[in-house]
This record gives structure tokens, sequence and C-alpha cells, in this order.
């Protein structure tokens, strides 16, 4: 079992300042305005309904007279955001974001000026688009059209990246030292088994949605950059975690794929269901490990880390296994119980998915 700690500070995997650049917008740029000349890698705003803003990067210069929505040669469409909240009118469903918090709101009556304080008036809907991926606390993930990628520089040693609810077919990941590339690896999230001509022409295209990626070089001034591609509509990230892997030992034989059920049902007086209100459905991974004695301080030490913060938990080290998502977590444990032992101490597990 490998432990993925975040790097963030209370509510992100990652810390703000380690977030170098991204592809997801968040503060929507000027507006675009016909006639103007834009220069290569200029970025502008469409301004839509309930203040939300399509961004575009400008892919020549120079770059005039071509509408954005409409000439895909040069711009790219890098994802929505909305307006930044300064005091004033909004209408009911409007949302804003706060981009100092990296919060969003969305407005709760019509003709709204109040400030974001006043939750009778504002509902806080959590991360920005941008930040959904790092936060810790969201069942929700980043979405952007495909590339997406997430350039993060740790300022130290990292060796292991950790993805999860990622909706794309495929990602890179690359290393470099002094803008020079020292590492890379790329990945397929296709799923799909072709044993025939038959399954080649009519068989379904499927995906796994987590993967796991150890033995990054541990190099203390490293810049990483994780970047998503899908064929077919946007990418969703729903975590990224990156950092030292914690191993914790092999998990045995016979681990639980558990979920707890939120939904609920009512019954008539025959006991006939007469009602159905769908809930989330909180998967748990349990599972036995058995690691060196040596290792015992550093599990103990992550058991404390760990204990109110979610972390990315992987049974397995290959990704492509068809167990993989059966034995991987983003959540906190439940249960962490150590037994010493010789010559391996025993380490019960239950993980709950944050």
């Amino acid at each position: 079992m490998y432990v993925i700690q975040p790097l963030g500070e209370s509510r992100t995997t990652v810390a703000e300042t380690m977030l170098t650049v991204t592809s997801v917008p968040e503060v929507a740029p000027a507006i675009y305005v016909n006639g103007t000349t834009y220069g290569l890698d200029a970025e502008v705003s469409i301004a839509g309904t309930l203040n939300r803003f399509d961004v575009y990067r400008s892919l020549q210069a120079p770059n005039a007279g071509h509408p954005p929505a409409s000439s895909p040669a040069w711009w790219r469409h890098l994802g929505t955001t909305y307006g930044t909240f300064v005091p004033g009118s909004y209408a009911l469903g409007a949302h804003v974001i706060d981009p100092v918090a990296h919060l969003e709101y969305e407005s709760l009556v019509a003709a709204n000026t109040a400030l974001l304080t006043d939750d009778t008036k504002w509902l806080e809907l959590g991360p920005t688009n941008r930040w959904r991926a790092l936060d810790l606390n969201s069942s929700t993930g980043t979405t952007a059209p495909s590339p997406l990628s997430y350039t993060i520089t740790p300022g130290r040693r990292i060796d292991a990246v950790g993805l999860a609810s990622v909706m794309a077919d495929s990602f890179t990941i690359s290393m470099k030292q002094a803008g020079e590339e020292i590492w890379t690896h790329s990945e397929s999230l296709s799923t799909r088994v072709v044993r025939s001509w038959r399954d080649w022409l009519t068989k379904g295209f499927t995906f796994r949605d987590a993967s796991m990626v150890l033995d990054l070089p541990l190099v203390s001034s490293a810049e990483v950059t994780i970047t998503f591609f899908r064929a077919g509509g946007e990418v969703t990230v729903g975590a990224l975690f990156i950092n030292r892997a914690v191993f914790i030992g092999d998990v045995e034989e016979q681990p639980s794929d558990g979920a707890d059920n939120y939904s609920r049902f009512g019954r008539n007086i025959e006991g006939s269901a007469t009602s159905f209100i769908p809930g989330r459905v909180i998967p748990i991974l349990s599972a036995t490990c058995f690691a060196e004695a040596e290792r015992v301080p550093e599990i103990r030490a992550l058991r404390t880390d760990t204990k109110a913060t979610p972390a990315f938990w992987g049974g397995l080290r290959d990704a492509k296994n068809p167990y993989f998502s059966s034995l991987q977590r983003v959540g906190v444990w439940r249960r962490f119980e150590l037994t010493p032992g010789h010559p391996d101490a025993r380490i019960d597990l239950d993980v709950e998915e944050a």
C-alpha cells in the first residue's frame, strides 16, 4: 500500500505558491474587442449569461478580425469561469468567484447587493474550477477542454503522482530542471480489450479513472507538468496528488471494496418501497498489509499525519491491474491498527473516501 499525502495547506493537495501555471482559467481576462490586434498567447474572454465568461488564448500573431468562438485556427478555448465579485447587483442564479480564497458562489436572490459573507443571499459552491482537482474536501473535479494541464514546482524532492476520478484518454508527466526535460512518462487510460476483428469494429471504448505513478526522479528543484488529453469532450480531473509516497506494506489477499449508501427510501405498511431519494455512495477500502519492522516509525507518523487529512491510498503498484480502482481511495482512514510482529508488522486499514 502506497500513501501520497498532500503538499498543500489546510484544504489543497499543493500549496498555492507551488502551482506555477495551469491551462484552467480562474480570473477572466479582458473582454475580446473586435478590430484589436492580439499577440501570440494573448488571452481574452467572451461574456455569457449569469456572469459566465468563456476564455480563449491566441494561437497566432498578429491576430485581428478573428472572433474567438468561430476561429479555432486562431484561438484555443481554455474553458469557462465566472466574474470576480465586486459590490453591485446580481441576478438570481448568477455566479461569482473570490480569486483570493479560490471559492465560487451562487446568488440565491434577484437584485442581490449583499456581500459574500451573507449566506442567506449567497451559496458557497466550493473551490473555483481551477482548484477543484487540488481540493481535499470536494467530490467534484476540474473540467476544461483538452489538453488540460497543471505545472507544479514542489520545491522539494517528490517521487509519486496520484490521480483519481479522471475522465481522459491519456496523460503525460514531464519533469524539468532549469528548463531542460529530465524525465517523462506517458500513459493511456484505455481499458478496451480487442481479441478479434469483431471486437475492433464493434466494441465500445472504456477508460479507467485512476492511476498512480511512482519512482519519479528525486530532484529537489524540478518542475512537474501533468497534461491530460481527450479526443472527444472535455477533460475532468477529480484529484491530483504529488509528493513522496510512503510504503506501508504489501496488501494481503482478499481486501474488501465496500461502500456506505446514503440514499433513502420509504416503505408502506405492507413493506413495499414507496419512495427513493438518491444519495451519495461513499466507497470504503478495507485491507491488511504487512511491512518490515524498520518501517514502523514512519508508518506510525503517517497515521498521525493523516488522522483528519485526506490522502491518496493505492494498494497496487500497477495501475493497469483490473483491481487497481478497487484498492485505491482518496480519503481518510477510519481504522488504522498496527500489530507488531516478527519479522513483519501487520497493519489493518479501513479507508473512507473523502
